[in-house]
């Protein structure tokens, strides 16, 4: 069986949820399942380097090397150019892991929908983004032989926003945890990530985009409260690149007169990620919507308890080993604050639940399911 990976998502500069997702998930393929051939796509030549890291006796590099992925997307979106023209009829199945399935692919059709932020909270979603789901969203569902989602959350959104799907094979694949990347760092190298970021006091930490729909101007608004009830309080780590609309996220710390509490590392390598997580009093990760919430299980597997959102999947994924709160309550997040800073042996009964609940979550079960999806795909085939 020959097996083909949209690629692009990989060799993007700063990345983020979706791309460590689909680079984990290919990573265990090539690990536990070497019978098969993987081709990857790629539609910038320059970059071909960097996924030569995956490139083995059963693994090809397919790049197209005369237009970007961007201009082939927007282009096919309206023009309908196939994509078996840039990269021909050399695979079996071919998966697509960012909600888009271009037309005329040579073969049997995977995409994974992350999340249905485009239509649940399309406030909190570019402009682009929002114009290119728009175009594209449905005509990819109606393209794909199956539709695999991250989390029953997303799968019944998905249903609910587009019923006529019903009858579409749609198979849950919850994202893993790295459990061998992702552990309690050791003291010294927690010392050495926090000299590096300046974090001088204990710390709560949130990692990943600064955006609005990751609710941080209430996690500051909370945070400000709780610190200004107290004579000596911790840091506040808010660590990550900036999205868009970022700059009311910086402001509120300086209206509400706490900025001295509050550290922006800016983007952070992923490996001082587990150590900054190992070294935080506790993960604050109050979003509005997620599909997902990988972050949350990487707190988890560093032993750092977490307080998150009682809503969209976050819900779903925490379980009973977070603290949840109610990201639209500054009072809720402000509570939870207080909990887990006052209350130490909750802190370590929260970091034990933890332990057990990413045991739930694994890489290696995500590829299981998938390869399953291929065999099927394939076998209908032949």
């Amino acid at each position: 069986m020959k097996i083909a990976f949209e690629a692009d998502s990989l060799i993007i500069q700063h990345k983020t949820g979706v791309s460590y997702s689909e680079e984990a998930i290919i990573k265990e393929l090539l690990l536990n399942y070497k019978e098969y051939i993987y081709f990857f796509n790629i539609f910038a030549r320059s970059k071909e380097k960097q996924v030569n890291f995956f490139l083995s006796t059963n693994c090809r590099m397919n790049c197209c090397r005369w237009v970007s992925y961007d201009w082939y997307r927007l282009l096919s979106s309206f023009i309908g150019l196939p994509y078996s023209l840039f990269f021909g009829k050399k695979a079996d199945v071919y998966h697509f892991f960012n909600c888009y399935v271009p037309p005329f692919v040579a073969g049997k059709r995977v995409v994974t929908v992350h999340d249905m932020a485009f239509k649940s909270c399309p406030e909190t979603v570019r402009l682009k983004t929002k114009i290119l789901r728009t175009l594209n969203f449905k005509r990819s569902l109606k393209r794909a032989d199956v539709i695999v989602t991250v989390s029953e959350f997303t799968k019944q959104e998905l249903l609910n926003y587009y019923p006529e799907f019903t009858k579409k094979r749609i198979e849950v694949v919850p994202n893993g945890v790295s459990s061998n990347f992702f552990y309690k760092a050791p003291e010294i190298v927690i010392k050495n990530v926090k000299m590096r970021y300046k974090i001088e006091d204990e710390y709560f930490l949130y990692i990943g985009t600064l955006e609005p729909r990751k609710n941080l101007e209430r996690l500051i608004t909370a945070f400000a409260h709780f610190m200004h009830n107290r004579k000596v309080s911790p840091q506040l780590v808010i660590a990550g690149r900036k999205g868009w609309h970022y700059e009311s996220i910086f402001e509120r710390g300086n209206q509400l007169s706490c900025d001295e509490k509050i550290i922006f590392t800016g983007y952070v390598e992923k490996e001082d990620i587990p150590a900054l997580l190992s070294g935080a009093i506790a993960f604050c990760f109050p979003s509005l919507y997620e599909g997902f919430g990988m972050p949350i299980l990487e707190a988890m597997a560093c032993g750092t308890p977490v307080i998150t959102s009682d809503r969209s999947s976050l819900r779903e994924i925490a379980g009973s080993a977070a603290l949840l709160v109610n990201p639209l309550n500054v009072e809720s997040i402000e509570a939870g604050i207080h909990k887990l800073y006052d209350d130490k042996n909750f802190r370590e009964e929260l970091a034990s639940r933890g332990k057990l609940r990413i045991l739930d979550y694994s890489w290696k079960h995500a590829g299981d399911k998938l390869i399953a999806i291929y065999k099927d795909l394939y076998n209908e085939e032949n």
